[in-house]
């Protein structure tokens, strides 16, 4: 652990607690992850990427490959915890740690906040329980500080009643019963509500407790403790290092699941439903939001030690281009559809065909347009219109994240850079509604053809510039003929 520190591999985080959009907070504490390759750890709005501990992996040190064989130390003494319970118990096959490194109050970045449960404590890493992990699986802490207390330099054995080098026990975690604060019951309304009233009940009676250990000690939640049990750490008198060894949900948090899903969508015969059009328009926000903005957010520096995610980011770049083109020609289709319709109403309300002979190459258009028209789902210009209304609501949230001035508190090294996606312009990701009278009824041109009010009324039409794009694409539509 104090390797990774060498190898510049700590920093601080920038969260948004509740949410892109609100307020950001810094933490108290410097963090990496070092875990199997293409494995993240998503908490508070921050994505963080593994540094691989595997042997020979682009991106892996000395360091980070002997994270690695505490991983499996790890393992073998909560297996043998585990199997003295007697019972059937979640997984503890830890595929990444999260290693806090930790200051002592003199030396930390931010004033430490009072912990009101301790009273006279300051508190380093808040009360939580930790997230995106699977059910029911055990949590592996291996701590270790860094020198020792110097006020306290010797100490009596209790068994012998000599002395030796005192073992700094000045950091203490801190835990407190709090039912459902993680696990499959988190957030649902529960149906056992005498059950409830007696746990709460139970939870008051329960007071909180706080406990130290000697450097080089390793603690367990073994199960579901984490489920019920939230924990804080209280700062100490010295340097400190710990290395929470996690299972982490891998469906939609490794880059292999989030890289097969790509492949799926691109894969899916181009058809313009309404299920079609959401996978392709979701997926695409997915690895925008959860996935490229994430990684470059956290800065240059974090480039330079997450070198196994070079070539990863590389291709969910390349993978979110060819989502956003096949996004355009959507587009295309369903303004075309959109303006099919409106020549079909009212082509009918002017009595049909004139009695010329149209030419071979007008049939072969009307023929096109009507498959293309044919080929749309009605419903797909609600889904399309809501997919990049979030998408245009997110690049603007996103946008106030990276220019927020609380990373001018880091390294120039450790602030946002630009992702390698179109650049943001707020204007040309504006959201126009059309004038629109009292009765929902507009004047709109479509492909150079006129529409006049009396023939057919748009319940709701809404105009976006997509970014870096002149196209002005109409989308939502119901046409009803008047």
């Amino acid at each position: 652990m104090v390797g990774l520190e060498k190898e510049e591999a700590y920093q601080y985080d920038v969260t948004q607690p509740a949410g892109l959009g609100t307020k950001t907070a810094m933490t108290y504490v410097t963090r990496c992850v070092v875990g199997d390759p293409g494995t993240t750890y998503k908490y508070l709005g921050l994505r963080m990427f593994s540094i691989p501990w595997t042997k020979g992996s682009v991106g892996s040190s000395d360091s980070s490959v002997e994270i690695g064989r505490l991983n499996q130390m790890m393992i073998s003494k909560s297996e043998e915890l585990l199997a003295k319970r007697g019972k059937d118990c979640g997984s503890c096959q830890y595929n990444l740690t999260l290693i806090n490194r930790c200051y002592p109050t003199n030396e930390a970045l931010l004033d430490l906040k009072d912990e009101p449960t301790f009273k006279k404590d300051k508190c380093t890493v808040s009360w939580h329980a930790d997230s995106t992990l699977e059910h029911y699986s055990t949590i592996g802490v291996y701590h270790v500080t860094c020198e020792e207390n110097p006020c306290l330099t010797m100490r009596k054995s209790a068994v012998t009643g000599g002395e030796h080098p005192y073992t700094d026990c000045s950091w203490r975690i801190a835990l407190r019963v709090h039912y459902d604060a993680e696990g499959p019951n988190l957030g649902k309304p529960s149906s056992r509500a005498a059950e409830m009233k007696d746990m709460d009940a139970h939870r008051v009676a329960i007071p909180p407790v706080l406990f130290s250990f000697p450097s080089k000690s390793a603690y367990f939640l073994l199960d579901d403790f984490n489920h019920h049990h939230q924990h804080s750490v209280m700062v100490g008198d010295t340097h400190r290092y710990a290395s929470t060894h996690r299972v982490c949900r891998t469906d939609g948090h490794t880059f292999q699941s989030i890289r097969a899903q790509c492949v799926n969508v691109l894969q899916q015969r181009v058809v313009y439903t309404a299920k079609y059009l959401r996978a392709l328009l979701n997926t695409a926000n997915i690895v925008e939001f959860e996935w490229i903005r994430q990684y470059y957010v956290q800065g240059r520096k974090h480039q330079e030690t997450h070198a196994w995610w070079e070539e990863a980011m590389k291709e969910l770049v390349d993978l979110w281009t060819e989502m956003r083109s096949k996004t355009l020609l959507a587009l295309e289709v369903l303004r075309d559809a959109a303006a099919g319709r409106c020549v079909q109403l009212d082509h009918a309300s002017s009595g049909g065909d004139s009695g010329d002979v149209s030419s071979n190459r007008l049939k072969k258009q009307k023929a096109k347009q009507l498959a293309r028209i044919e080929s749309v789902d009605t419903s797909s210009y609600a889904v399309t219109r809501e997919l990049l209304e979030e998408r245009v609501r997110k690049r603007k949230d996103w946008h106030t994240r990276q220019t927020d001035p609380i990373f001018l508190k880091l390294a120039p090294e450790y602030r946002p850079v630009d992702p390698p996606l179109p650049p943001y312009n707020t204007e040309a990701d504006e959201v126009l509604l059309l004038p629109c009278r009292h009765d929902g009824s507009i004047n709109l041109t479509l492909a150079n053809h006129s529409v006049g009010e009396d023939k057919c009324v748009m319940s709701l039409v809404s105009v976006s510039r997509i970014v870096n794009e002149n196209l002005l694409v109409t989308w939502e539509k119901q046409l009803d003929e008047r």
